[in-house]
Order: C-alpha cells, then sequence, then structure tokens
C-alpha cells in the first residue's frame, strides 16, 4: 500500500487548519495548528489544573514542541502559567481572560466544523469510521 492513508489524513488536517483559520476572530489568525489545538484542549478542559506533561500526552506531541507553543501562547496573552500552591516547581496552564471572553465563538466554530465534516455521513459510517480510526491509533501505539 503506497501512502493513500497518510495523505488522506494530511489532507483533511489542512483543510481543518484552513477552515479554522478562515471562521475564528481574527486574533487567532497568527496561531499555527500546534498552537490552536492546544488552546482548544485548554478550553475544553478549563474546570481542571493541567500541567505540560499532561498537553504533550494528551495531544501526542514532543516537550519541546509544547514548550515552544506554551512560551509563543503566553506572549500573545492567550494563556498563563500559575505556580501550583503544593509545588513551586510545578506550573499549571490556564486560559487567559481574553480567550474566556471568545469561548463561545471558538465552540460554535469547532460544532461548525464538526458539522461540516460530517454532513452527509450516516451514523453507521461514522461510528465505522472512529472504529477503523481507533485501530490506527492502536497500531501506532504498539
Amino acid at each position: 500500500m503506497n501512502n493513500k492513508v497518510t495523505k488522506e489524513f494530511r489532507d483533511i488536517n489542512c483543510e481543518i487548519g484552513k477552515y479554522i483559520k478562515t471562521n475564528t476572530h481574527h486574533f487567532y489568525n497568527n496561531l499555527n495548528p500546534t498552537q490552536l489545538h492546544i488552546l482548544f484542549y485548554l478550553i475544553n478542559n478549563e474546570d481542571q489544573d493541567i500541567c505540560q506533561k499532561q498537553i504533550e500526552k494528551e495531544i501526542h506531541i514532543k516537550k519541546a514542541s509544547v514548550t515552544g507553543s506554551l512560551d509563543s501562547l503566553e506572549e500573545k496573552g492567550f494563556i498563563q502559567r500559575i505556580a501550583s500552591k503544593e509545588d513551586k516547581r510545578k506550573k499549571y496552564i490556564k486560559i487567559t481572560q481574553m480567550v474566556k471572553n471568545e469561548r463561545k465563538a471558538i465552540e460554535t466554530t469547532i460544532s461548525n466544523l464538526e458539522d461540516k465534516l460530517t454532513d452527509g455521513i450516516s451514523k453507521k459510517e461514522l461510528d465505522q469510521f472512529i472504529m477503523i480510526v481507533n485501530k490506527m491509533k492502536k497500531n501506532l501505539e504498539d
């Protein structure tokens, strides 16, 4: 099998990135896909204490990439790092008020993206797709 599967995933990833960039507030336009992914993860888990290691594990990216992305997000005012009260070496990553103010718009964009991605696809087809993608992810973990 040639690289059909990886090409399709790469293509859809690019299309998702383009959709998000053209359908989110202008100040998100200067974020790369990794930064957007981290930001969406933080927004969806706002009520939890999230540290860098959790982001690395959840999003499946290396420490250096997460560090660079978090530095950039902090510089741009999207996140802040807050020291743990129990262990000052541990930093929690929190979204800023600026992001909280845009939360509804972000959630609407993601919901619209999900609707667009699954338009014309039956529940059965979608369930099958999810099952196959989960098998592929498991193959990569082994």
